[in-house]
Formats: structure tokens, C-alpha cells, sequence
């Protein structure tokens, strides 16, 4: 028997594939600078695609693990204040979110001014930031529906409304910075697409 390579769908197949490739080449020698932007920007998809799911995976897996270890840090700074420095768990309280405050807005002005296109993917420790306040917004809550919670520290329990009320805001940016992006990418793309339709072959 014959092989493969000779069989009748194999040779039926092949002819197209050459010519496929002399037109290619053909359009790309009468239109060399046009054709060159256009592959470019097809290249440029893929490759955005493969960094996109890179991205996906890797840096938002660091950032969030490393999310949650710098804000649990603040949580264990408080509690040695508290039993180490005999710190009254009030002012410990105050101060672990104060600088949860601080964390918060330096990331954003990271992930949104100075470091925008090493975080413009990162998702992760906007996620970790609602979650985490959230949770001590509810373990107040809690407390406080079983009057466990004392006067004096309702002051913390507003601190982290406001704090929640400024992660949301972040995360909001983000999506809207998102959207903008993928705007602007698809803007570009569709040129892209469009010149090289309009060209003459």
C-alpha cells in the first residue's frame, strides 16, 4: 500500500496549502509595508493572548497570596501590640488599619500612576482588599449585634466602613480601567483590519 503522504486527501490538500502560501507571499511583495503592520499586528494578538493567560495565572496567583500575607502582617501587629506591648487593643486596632489605610492607597497609586503597566493585569489584591475588610467589617458587625462590642470602639468600626468604602472605589476603577483598555485595543485592531481590507491587492 501506499503511504500516507500520497493518499488522495493528503495530495488533494496539498495544492492548496502551496498556493495559500504563494498568495501570501505575493501580497506581502506588492504591498510589503502595509502587509508587515498587518502581520505585525496579528503576531502582536497572540501574543497578547498567551500574556493575558500568563498574566492570569501567575502574577495574580503571587499578588494574591502575597495580598493576604501583608494584611493578615497588619492583624498580627495589632495583636502583639496588644499582649506584647500591653497596648490598649483600641489604639492597636486604630493603628493596624491606619496603616492598612497607608497599604491601600500605595498600591493604588502603584497599580493606577507609577507601575500601571507592570499591574494593569492584577486583579487579585483588589479582590484580597474587599474580602479582607469585609470580613472585619462582618466580625464587628457581630459583636456588636451580640453587645459585646464597647462604646469606644465604634470609632474602629467607622474607620473600616471608610476603608471599605475606598477599596470599592479602587476595585470600580479598575474595572473601568479594564473596560477603557480593551477598548482601546480593539480600536486599534479594528484599524488595523480595516486598512488592510481597504488596500488594493
Amino acid at each position: 500500500g501506499g503511504s500516507v503522504n500520497s493518499s488522495p486527501r493528503s495530495t488533494s490538500m496539498a495544492p492548496s496549502i502551496a498556493e495559500r502560501l504563494v498568495y501570501d507571499a505575493a501580497e506581502m511583495a506588492v504591498h510589503p509595508l502595509h502587509d508587515r503592520d498587518y502581520y505585525q499586528a496579528k503576531n502582536m494578538d497572540v501574543t497578547r493572548i498567551k500574556y493575558v493567560g500568563l498574566i492570569g495565572i501567575v502574577l495574580n496567583g503571587i499578588a494574591y497570596f502575597l495580598s493576604v500575607v501583608v494584611m493578615q502582617f497588619w492583624i498580627q501587629i495589632a495583636v502583639w501590640l496588644v499582649y506584647g506591648c500591653h497596648v490598649q487593643d483600641m489604639h492597636a486596632s486604630i493603628a493596624a488599619l491606619a496603616i492598612m489605610f497607608i497599604v491601600v492607597l500605595v498600591y493604588y497609586a502603584l497599580d493606577f500612576s507609577l507601575l500601571h503597566r507592570c499591574l494593569m493585569h492584577n486583579y487579585a489584591t483588589h479582590v484580597v482588599f474587599i474580602v479582607f475588610v469585609m470580613a472585619m467589617i462582618r466580625q464587628h458587625w457581630h459583636s456588636a449585634i451580640a453587645k459585646e462590642q464597647e462604646k469606644q470602639e465604634e470609632i474602629i468600626f467607622v474607620l473600616e466602613i471608610v476603608l471599605f468604602v475606598i477599596v470599592c472605589i479602587g476595585g470600580v476603577c479598575k474595572i473601568i480601567q479594564t473596560v477603557r483598555l480593551n477598548a482601546a485595543n480593539k480600536r486599534v485592531r479594528n484599524t488595523v483590519n480595516n486598512e488592510y481590507e481597504r488596500a488594493p491587492i
